[in-house]
């Protein structure tokens, strides 16, 4: 037996109430039908046949994942040096996930598994349920959609898992997880799909660009990467999270559905990281707390969607008509509230995809349709010097003016936030300043400011007060 080490896994501790079903507030409604239909098993044996079945078809394509992190260690004083741990050296970190052979290629073979169980690994082994152990390599990985791909090399002949389509996942279907929870390599558990479409929420420590299958089919530490398939054996999803208040299982499991394995290993083995389709805008929710007034200013208060504040110059949105200053209440028919909604919504098409957007721009609702490019590297994505204007302002709510003591007869909007290296922030616009015109039009609230903004040319002229001092700003579009 394989010597157990830590293991590495995503656990979300959650210390409020369970989560409830979307329709559990509403009153129980009574069947239409007196009669309801039943399905019974007429004989269980046939079910503990089924399960061990597909035990015997899945665990040899299921790996266990072990990963040894190397960190270097210097002395941070003499202190140290003399009294502390050695001055210098490595420390050495292991882990432990699961993985599912997916694809053999010649003498290649493709192992999916968690981005977050592979991410910081310096050395990757796969131990394989027939006792073959192998050092692989990780060919890429994606942290939106918590998915990395692996491969070795080998002459052998390895099983490769049957994919189902995860579009037919159903409430109440049987599933089985197999993986290794805490070391214990070729572990099977049994449950059924809880529920289909979760989402993580802001914040958490997940992929948030994945609609996650629900299970109660036991999920521990080390499952991860893991697959979790049907009575069929065939993979219905790869096992990622749970959600727990002690760490260990407590019948709430995630799995990223096996549409967006698939086209995430495709792209992985083809380019190397995962493509999505990019719209080219930077979006907010423009709440009270976030950015006070503005809601109410631009008369969307009463509305749910994501706020545009900037747009990536030459990007499929400026191209679409696209502005900053837009409100999206849809994306492709379905509504948005949220902008990891809109993130997700965007991002899960394909690029070249031409998709729907229903937006409400100086009050008025419209509808503009994109086709989607595909997104730039983390890098050019990071550039600010294409985003336009780079700033985020709001209007200048009383409050506002009580705490940053503008006077009582200033009128415009407040830059709450400007982007360094942004072409208005290399004008030097700064935080904090009110913008009270734009090529000579008044802005006295955010609605005035971008229509001033739309209807201005390839160059803009801020007019600014800074403290009581007033001047004028140029920015070249």
């Amino acid at each position: 037996m394989r010597r157990i080490t830590y293991v590495s896994a995503i656990v979300l501790l959650v210390t409020t109430a369970p989560l409830a079903c979307a329709r559990g507030n509403e009153e129980a409604q009574e069947p239409t039908e007196t009669e309801i239909t039943r399905t019974v098993v007429a004989n269980p044996q046939d079910m503990q046949q089924a399960f061990m079945e597909v035990a015997d078809t899945v665990l040899p394509a299921v790996v266990e994942v072990n990963v040894l992190q190397i960190v270097e260690q210097r002395p941070e004083s003499l202190f140290d040096y003399f009294f502390g741990p050695p001055p210098e050296g490595e420390q050495r970190r292991p882990g432990l996930g699961s993985g599912v052979i997916v694809r053999t290629s010649g003498d290649t073979v493709y192992v999916v598994t968690n981005y977050h169980v592979v991410q910081e690994a310096d050395e990757i082994n796969v131990a394989l349920y027939d006792g073959r152990d192998f050092t692989a390599v990780k060919v890429g990985g994606d942290e939106r959609t918590d998915l990395a791909l692996l491969e070795f090399e080998s002459d052998g002949d390895f099983p490769v898992i049957e994919f189902g389509n995860s579009d037919d996942a159903r409430v109440g279907q049987w599933v089985l997880a197999i993986g290794n929870p805490f070391g214990f390599e070729s572990t099977v558990t049994v449950g059924i799909i809880s529920a289909v479409g979760r989402t993580a929420q802001p914040g958490m420590p997940v992929g948030g660009f994945t609609e996650y299958i629900q299970t109660d089919a036991a999920i521990n530490p080390g499952n991860s990467g893991g697959a979790l398939v049907d009575l069929d054996g065939r993979l219905v999803g790869i096992n990622s999270w749970i959600a727990s208040r002690t760490g260990g299982s407590v019948g709430i499991g995630f799995a990223i559905p096996t549409n967006v394995v698939q086209n995430a290993v495709d792209d992985l083995i083809e380019q190397g990281r995962v493509i999505y389709g990019w719209l080219g805008v930077t979006m907010v929710d423009p709440t009270p707390q976030v950015l006070p007034g503005l809601a109410e200013d631009l008369g969307v208060d009463e509305a749910a969607g994501v706020f545009i504040d900037n747009v990536h110059l030459g990007s499929p949105a400026v191209e679409a008509g696209m502005r900053p200053g837009d409100f999206v209440t849809e994306v492709a028919g379905t509504a948005v509230s949220e902008s990891v909604d809109f993130a997700r919504a965007v991002g899960g098409h394909r690029p070249g995809t031409e998709v729907g957007f229903t937006l409400i721009r100086s009050g008025e609702e419209r509808a503009i349709t994109v086709r989607l490019g595909e997104q730039p590297s983390p890098e050019e994505m990071r550039d600010p010097q294409n985003l336009w204007p780079g700033l985020t302002v709001v209007p200048i709510t009383d409050r506002i003016r009580r705490q940053t003591r503008i006077p009582s007869g200033l009128d415009g909007v407040i830059a709450l936030r400007v982007i360094g290296d942004s072409p208005v922030a290399v004008a030097g616009l700064q935080r904090g300043d009110v913008i009270t015109e734009i090529n000579g039009s008044g802005t006295p609230d955010a609605r005035a400011f971008y229509e001033a903004l739309e209807a201005a040319g390839d160059r803009v002229e801020f007019e600014i007060n800074r403290n009581g001092r007033e001047f004028g700003i140029s920015v070249r579009r």
